[in-house]
């Protein structure tokens, strides 16, 4: 009977010792899993950065873009952020910022905007207000596909991907051009049509950059050419020639300069939406973008014109010692009725 009573009390102790081994050993992975992470990685895992361009971790994995520029920047920024995402296959969200001042232009949105509820878009920590601050990693969304160094949930892409963009520049505009503001549109075709006649007419939009953006290339890449008025008489003169009944609209940030140097020429008109006040720049942009041709030197808002009009794209080339990265995309990646205008053989 002793040896019976002693041989059960040895077996409870060994599935006692079972029981708390099995406890040891869950304890100690539990602490794996939450210790070390936190202080020994700094990078995420190659498993996590693979969920990640998978589309497979947490919502509150967010890649946004960083803003930088005015409206033509934002549009390459944002059509940056549109394909990389496609590319990661992952959801991407824009600023709320870079939201609001799209929509003066859009009537929806292309992508959603970051839920300022859920997460913080403070550029700063020391200037947020939110209850919890997140930090941003920012990465050039060159490098974004290849980066093995994520080290946030919170990605913030920066520079606009020229290349990546001028690839898909026509898809880009379609896609912008559908979520134009309607009212805005319809008031430039109300305009537009005061200018129709029996004959086929083609609307050549001609757009002038020039005040903060002149100082800007001569800094940072030295023209070696003026593109004046000549250039811009110069493509007039080209649509003259393939078309019968053409006419010209003129917007710029320097409507004064523009008036002195063109308004002599025939059929150029200068566009007044608003009588005497002149156009707001949502009105100058989806005029041109309601044009058959387009004309233009440099800057991103007359490519973002171009673009959405279609047709034939005159742009100017080879006015400085070194190229600007838009440039150098178009040559590339340009559609077929862009027509690059050597400024250097015409002056």
């Amino acid at each position: 009977m002793l040896t019976t009573d002693l041989s059960h009390i040895a077996k409870s102790l060994r599935m006692l010792m079972k029981k708390k081994l099995f406890l040891l050993v869950f304890l100690l992975l539990l602490l794996n899993l939450i210790y070390i992470p936190i202080v020994e990685r700094k990078f995420l895992t190659a498993e996590e950065l693979e969920h990640l361009y998978a589309g497979e971790l947490k919502e509150d994995y967010l890649i946004s873009f960083e803003e930088d520029g005015r409206f033509g920047n934002l549009l390459l920024e944002t059509a940056t952020l549109l394909l990389l995402g496609r590319q990661v296959d992952r959801p991407v969200h824009i600023l709320p910022q870079v939201g609001r001042k799209m929509l003066h232009y859009l009537d929806n949105l292309p992508l959603p905007m970051v839920d300022t509820r859920k997460h913080c878009v403070c550029g700063k920590c020391t200037e947020c207000l939110c209850d919890t601050c997140n930090t941003w990693q920012k990465i050039n969304s060159d490098n974004f596909t290849r980066s093995t160094e994520i080290q946030s949930k919170y990605v913030l892409l920066q520079w606009y991907h020229a290349d990546l963009v001028m690839k898909n520049i026509q898809e880009m505009a379609e896609m912008y051009k559908s979520y134009l503001r309607k009212s805005i549109v319809n008031q430039v075709q109300d305009y537009l049509q005061l200018y129709k006649s029996s004959v086929p007419t083609e609307f050549v939009g001609i757009h002038v950059r020039r005040t903060d953006y002149l100082p800007f290339i001569s800094d940072n890449f030295k023209f070696t050419v003026s593109v004046d008025e000549r250039y811009f008489k110069h493509c007039i003169n080209y649509f003259r020639q393939r078309f019968e009944n053409v006419q010209f609209f003129v917007t710029s940030d320097d409507v004064p300069w523009c008036e002195e140097k063109l308004s002599g020429e025939p059929n150029v008109h200068f566009p007044k939406l608003n009588g005497v006040a002149g156009n707001t720049p949502q009105q100058d942009f989806i005029l041109m973008s309601q044009m058959n041709h387009t004309i233009y030197e440099f800057g991103s808002f007359g490519l973002w014109s171009a673009a959405l009009a279609g047709g034939i794209t005159l742009v100017a080339d080879n006015y400085s010692n070194r190229e600007h990265n838009l440039q150098t995309a178009i040559r590339l990646y340009a559609p077929e009725n862009w027509i690059r205008v050597d400024v250097s053989k015409i002056l």
